[in-house]
């Protein structure tokens, strides 16, 4: 089967998509994690029956020696995505010693293409974000900035790549709307080969920022890309220069010119809003 024929299924408001595994409220792109997606998918496949915990272990961790806490983990994920204030529907019911079961009503629209779906879905920039855009006041979605790496020698070069991925969160983070990864979470990616969209699946990230600095002669040239998680995109990617004899000027310009061109590129996209002015 293709993957623009898979089956799209309908409960409540939201519709889900087999082919590029989303799931959508109205317009909106409910953000899930691929192991998420995958519990949810099975649980509506199998709507109205009792999905032990043994199966849904086993197929959606072929392989992998994983426990009833990270099931559980993945179930109170989707219950908080589907909605968990008083009054809510419950879509996924426990059943005490055996499983969960899916108890809305599932309609499934067949094999319908995604062709006429894609720009709706693969819009926004960051692929899945919350419904409501940060109007709550919360973070829509979340950026991680990986360690930038150095490929000099030179300790200016991994200084500037220090200071340079530190100023970029500082500035970033405080933006409205946007939740910038802690720069403690991300650390663990320093003087590592990073696959982005891995990167970004294991922190819980939409976005994924990443940079490389090189010397050569008396001249530092930066090079940074932002990439969308959930698709592997490019979405961003530029190149600077600057003369490697003031490392903390070049340091704070370089931090000040990617940060603003990040900031008006998630603001144009509606990911994020401007800071408040007093």
């Amino acid at each position: 089967m293709s993957e623009r024929a898979k089956p799209v299924y309908e409960f409540g408001p939201y519709r889900l998509y087999t082919a590029g595994q989303v799931l959508l409220r109205g317009s909106r792109i409910v953000p899930l994690t691929p192991k998420a997606f995958e519990v949810l998918l099975l649980l509506v496949q199998n709507s109205g029956r009792v999905v032990g915990k043994d199966e849904l272990l086993n197929r959606i961790w072929t392989g992998t020696f994983v426990g009833e806490t990270t099931l559980s983990q993945n179930i109170f994920t989707l219950r908080k995505a589907l909605g968990n204030a008083p009054g809510d529907r419950q879509y996924i019911k426990t059943v005490p010693k055996r499983g969960f079961r899916f108890v809305a009503q599932v309609r499934e629209k067949g094999k319908e293409k995604l062709e006429h779906k894609r720009a709706k879905i693969a819009g926004p920039i960051a692929g899945p974000v919350k419904d409501g855009a940060g109007s709550d006041g919360n973070p829509v979605l979340a950026l991680a900035i990986l360690p930038l790496t150095s490929a000099s020698d030179d300790p200016k070069a991994q200084y500037l790549a220090d200071g340079l991925t530190e100023s970029i969160i500082n500035n970033l983070s405080q933006l409205p709307g946007l939740g910038v990864l802690a720069r403690s979470v991300t650390c663990r990616y320093k003087d590592r080969e990073i696959n982005p969209q891995k990167a970004g699946s294991e922190l819980g990230a939409q976005l994924v920022l990443l940079g490389r600095i090189l010397k050569l002669d008396d001249k530092f040239i930066t090079r940074v890309e932002l990439v969308n998680v959930l698709y592997g995109w490019q979405i961003w990617g530029e190149q600077y220069d600057g003369q490697a004899s003031d490392v903390l000027s070049l340091q704070e310009e370089l931090g000040r010119k990617v940060s603003d061109k990040l900031r008006l590129l998630l603001m144009d996209h509606g990911l994020a809003r401007p800071t408040a002015r007093h």
